[in-house]
């Protein structure tokens, strides 16, 4: 959102869909699925765009936006939107955003495969 073409007399919220952030030296401790959804205050969410400005865009073109937010208390909590602490953003090259793409593929592959029994519908 470019802060220079809101209106400083209105209040605006952003809502958005975000995932949990670990890092991996904390992601290897949390074994179980209760431990990995609980005590969260890393979020991150992805926005593609392109160089001209269009959100999608040809391969060569297609960038990704990913940001980091850290919030003011840990999830589960009483509230369930909470004011955002820090954020920080990264830009992926249009090579990056395919190789992320590929490796996602493969791990979602790997996951069909070492599944009992292996779904087939799935490959």
């Amino acid at each position: 959102v470019d802060k220079s073409s809101l209106d400083a007399q209105k209040a605006y919220i952003q809502v958005t869909y975000v995932e949990p952030y670990a890092a991996d030296h904390e992601r290897k401790n949390r074994k179980t699925y209760f431990e990995q959804n609980t005590d969260l205050r890393h979020f991150k969410y992805e926005t593609p765009f392109t160089a001209s400005g269009k959100a999608r865009g040809d391969l060569e073109d297609q960038q990704m936006r990913k940001t980091y937010l850290t919030v003011e208390h840990a999830f589960p909590y009483v509230k369930t939107r909470l004011r955002v602490e820090t954020q920080r953003e990264e830009v992926l090259t249009p090579l990056e955003v395919a190789y992320e793409s590929i490796q996602n593929k493969v791990t979602d592959l790997q996951n069909i495969i070492s599944a009992k029994p292996t779904n087939k519908k799935m490959l």
